[in-house]
């Protein structure tokens, strides 16, 4: 008598045949068109702009024309791509959602390359897509947070490749200066990784250099043509005046804003820190530590949680490659039932001490047991 498959099993058998009838690249199209199809009906996709939204549309029409007063002229790179393909206006929004399925994709391939079972790739870039590197994009128009991620999850990729891994980090501070924040991790990455410690210290000396006079030099550039309002100076001088400016509205929906993040995945990147630190991979673990304390810190100037505790997505993607490549804790035998419980939760999105519920399929239930009646999003 033939076993039942597992659910790991089909996803393995299902990648197989996917990429047998459609190939490889048109099967990694196929994964990122279904994900993000799903991903828009799990969290209803935004397309009113408001906030920062309203400021990133306007320079989408005009990157370089500061004369009204646009407060975020210096995060400039994915508005001004816009501009250049066209996607001007109220279409921008759509330039996000290309990136966040290009960002899809990229770890649907690196997952692919790195291990020996094919479900491992599509089981990666699922948790990806059901976490707020990609619903936060949808569902909120006009943030340009998916352009970061993308570069972000490049450097990483690439952080032995001076060639681009420098290119990108300029082109991701020129989307959003929160990028900067990443910089201790990384420079511990490269120095960890490095056989020639003072080699790669130099690199990064050079490296960072360059990419700093280019983003100063921009600055001034295009601060000739009016004053730019939110700067990181602002943010450094609301600090100064009060260390707790940010902190005071917001810390009471800290730990909301942490789960938002991956919701119950956070139990992947726990897993794995405990399997790495008992097999003797503690490099790792600081590192992980490392990326999770950048993003943290940046609560100290900003209080939208759910967005800055979103910069160290990486903690669950290196978990999982080290959970997929160990295969600790039998791990394929439980994790999609973590999955398929994460997409119960409804979304949260926390920003100081405002917690919104993302209109959803699982929010929609939820009210509609709490309140003992229909509930339709409207």
């Amino acid at each position: 008598m033939n076993e039942t498959p597992t659910l790991y099993e089909r996803l393995n058998r299902l990648v197989d045949k996917g990429e047998t009838r459609f190939g490889n690249q048109g099967w990694v199209f196929l994964v990122v068109f279904l994900l993000m199809l799903a991903a828009s009906f799990y969290v209803r996709p935004g397309t009113n702009y408001y906030g920062h939204g309203v400021h990133f549309e306007a320079l989408s029409r005009n990157p370089l024309d500061l004369r009204n007063g646009n407060v975020l002229g210096f995060r400039i790179m994915t508005p001004l791509l816009a501009f250049l393909v066209g996607l001007r206006g109220k279409s921008f929004i759509l330039l996000n959602l290309v990136f966040a399925g290009v960002t899809i994709g990229a770890v649907y391939r690196y997952f692919r390359s790195r291990s020996n079972q094919p479900g491992d790739a599509l089981f990666g870039a699922m948790c990806l897509t059901f976490s707020s590197v990609v619903l936060v994009t949808i569902y909120y128009a006009g943030f340009c947070d998916a352009l970061t991620y993308l570069a972000l999850f490049l450097m990483w990729r690439w952080r032995s490749r001076p060639l681009l891994f420098y290119p990108l980090l300029l082109a991701g501070v020129l989307n959003h200066e929160s990028v900067l924040f990443t910089i201790p991790w990384f420079a511990y990455l490269k120095v960890s990784d490095a056989s020639r410690k003072s080699a790669a210290l130099a690199e990064l000396l050079i490296g960072l250099g360059a990419v700093l006079l280019a983003y100063y030099l921009f600055r001034r550039w295009i601060s000739l043509d009016g004053e730019i309002g939110l700067t990181s100076g602002s943010y450094l001088r609301s600090f100064i005046a009060d260390p707790l400016f940010a902190v005071k509205p917001a810390y009471l929906f800290y730990w909301v804003g942490l789960f938002s993040v991956f919701k119950l995945l956070w139990v992947f990147p726990l897993v794995a820190v405990v399997a790495m630190w008992k097999n003797g991979r503690r490099r790792d673990v600081y590192g992980i530590v490392i990326l999770m304390a950048c993003a943290v810190s940046q609560l100290a100037i900003a209080y939208d949680t759910t967005r800055m505790l979103t910069l160290g997505f990486l903690v669950l993607i290196i978990p999982l490659e080290y959970l997929f490549t160990t295969g600790t804790y039998r791990f394929r035998q439980w994790a999609p039932w973590v999955l398929i419980g994460n997409l119960l939760v409804p979304q949260l999105y926390t920003a100081a001490n405002i917690v919104e519920i993302m209109h959803s399929i699982p929010a929609t239930l939820l009210r509609m047991i709490i309140e003992k009646g229909p509930y339709w999003v409207g």
